[in-house]
This record gives structure tokens, C-alpha cells and sequence, in this order.
């Protein structure tokens, strides 16, 4: 074969497998662009400072369940966040008092990345999100996340790997938000497919079945930076 005829064959290899990444990579972006998470981070790792962290998740899903429920799409909970930053502020600054201590707290609206992460039969694959984030004091402990939009949140079967500072005599239930709502409860009992209904099928795969995805997300953490070096 010659020289020419190699160089085309590899070329066009190339450019199947570019296209086929770049497709993966809108997917996952499907993926980021329809959800908003919770992000908080404590002060230190201390086990207070873990404990306190916990109590400003439960407070402030708590006092936040019943409006961010009400959001319908992502743009929507993300309005309703927008709008209620300086309530869930409020809600964390008076939990940290009420507890013993002086943090200042931040809370606001951003664009971060997040590694991988999965909610019971649920992965979000790493990317950047846009999350609701609240920084307590020093903001140099480990921090807890999940996702307000699609609700996941309050999912019965929390993920427990954020919450392994904690001490592990401390009951199942603090690995679960504060409940109490008609509408948290009916939420709690709607079906994963109800949760996910604005995803298309590909990225619901993706979200379902991550294992089969590995070499592919591999690929485009590769395209990503490739790109990002070359922009």
C-alpha cells in the first residue's frame, strides 16, 4: 500500500474517532446542562467541623425542600436558587451559631468541576456543573454534595461516601436529610425514570450503566485537554 494511501486510511481512522468522541463529549454535556447541584464545604476536618457541615445540609434542606420541588427544569430550580441564595445563607449562618461557632458562611451560585459521583442506580459523570455552593469558615475540610435538580437529593438511599469523616458511631440517619413535607415525601416516592424524564436515552445510558462507558470517558478527558492546550 502506498505512503499516500496509509496516510488517508490513518487520517480518516482519525477523524472516525474524533467524531465519535465529540459526540460522547456532547452527551456528557447534556448531562452537566441538565442538572444543579448542592455543594458545602466545611470549615476544616476536624469531626466538629464534619458535624456541623452535616447539620447546615440538614437545615438546609429542610427549609429549602418545599421550594426547590416546586422547579420543573434545571433553568427553573437554578431561578428559584438565584432568588433564595440569601435565605439559604441565613438558614446555614443561623445552624453554625445555634451550634457554638462564628464561621462566616458564602453562599452562591458557580460553574465547578466535580468528579464522578453516584446517587443509588444514578452516576453523574465528572464535568463541570453548575452547583449552589456554600463555604463555611476556612472552606479547607471535605466537603458533601448531591444533586437539587434532578432531585436526587433526597433520595432514600443517600450516597454514604461524602460522609465518611463523620464518626461512624453516629446512626444511619445521618446520612439522610431532615424529611417531613407532603411534597418530599411524594417526591421520594416518584420513579427514577419520572426523575430523569428531561435526559434523552443516551445519556440516560450513561448515567446507568457508567462501567460500559470507562474507555470513552477516558477519551474525552484526553479530547479536553488536547483541546484546552490547543485553544
Amino acid at each position: 500500500m502506498k505512503k499516500l494511501d496509509v496516510a488517508l486510511l490513518l487520517g480518516l481512522v482519525i477523524a472516525v474517532i474524533l467524531s465519535s468522541v465529540n459526540a460522547f463529549a456532547k452527551d456528557l454535556e447534556g448531562i452537566s446542562d441538565g442538572v444543579l447541584r448542592l455543594h458545602i464545604l466545611a470549615n476544616s476536618d476536624s469531626k466538629e467541623d464534619q458535624e456541623l457541615k452535616i447539620k447546615v445540609r440538614d437545615a438546609v434542606l429542610a427549609e429549602t425542600a418545599d421550594l426547590f420541588c416546586k422547579g420543573k427544569s434545571r433553568l427553573e430550580v437554578e431561578q428559584i436558587a438565584l432568588n433564595n441564595l440569601d435565605k439559604i445563607q441565613a438558614v446555614a449562618e443561623k445552624t453554625i451559631k445555634e451550634n457554638g461557632f462564628n464561621y462566616p458562611v458564602k453562599c452562591e451560585l458557580t460553574y465547578m468541576e466535580f468528579n464522578d459521583r453516584t446517587y443509588g442506580d444514578i452516576t453523574l459523570p465528572a464535568g463541570y456543573y453548575d452547583a449552589v455552593r456554600i463555604t463555611i469558615g476556612e472552606a479547607k475540610g471535605h466537603n458533601w454534595w448531591c444533586v437539587m435538580y434532578p432531585q436526587l437529593c433526597i433520595a432514600p438511599s443517600l450516597d454514604k461516601e461524602s460522609l465518611k469523616p463523620i464518626a461512624p458511631s453516629q446512626g444511619e440517619e445521618t446520612f439522610k436529610p431532615m424529611l417531613g413535607t407532603s411534597i418530599v415525601e411524594e417526591l421520594q416516592k416518584a420513579n427514577e425514570d419520572d426523575k430523569l424524564k428531561e435526559f434523552d436515552d443516551s445519556e440516560i445510558k450513561i448515567m446507568k450503566k457508567p462501567k460500559k462507558y470507562k474507555i470513552r470517558f477516558f477519551s474525552v478527558k484526553i479530547f479536553r485537554q488536547v483541546k484546552k492546550a490547543l485553544s
